[in-house]
């Protein structure tokens, strides 16, 4: 029993479109999955990429895939510094100042997390 994730090959987006297209049947959204096989390998190899692909493979068969777009490493570090800093602002606010519903603030932001 061997489970191998490699990077997605050119060869690999006819079987890419048959994993969405059965998913997509599985989720009765057949009609909504009008991918083709040429748009998957302009936008995975094309001249520009537009997103990247990984390919699960069980005992040397296909078993499932990974669709992710190049720049979502940047919007999450974008995302996550961002959060620290508001929440490091809100967090002294209501640790320093005093006032009739900081305990209730508090109490929100901490379920919120």
């Amino acid at each position: 029993m061997s489970l191998t994730i490699r990077p997605a090959r050119p060869e690999d987006c006819p079987t890419i479109v048959m994993f969405i297209r059965e998913l997509a049947i599985f989720e009765k959204l057949e009609a909504e999955a009008v991918g083709t096989s040429e748009q998957f390998h302009l936008h995975l190899f094309g001249e520009r990429p537009a997103c990247e692909a990984i390919m699960a493979e069980w005992q040397g068969e296909p078993a499932g895939f990974a669709l992710y777009f190049t720049n979502s490493f940047i919007v999450t570090v974008a995302s996550v510094a961002l959060v620290l800093l508001f929440g490091a602002m809100a967090a002294f606010a209501l640790s320093e100042y005093r006032y009739r519903l900081n305990t209730l603030l508090g109490l929100y932001l901490a379920i919120g997390i």
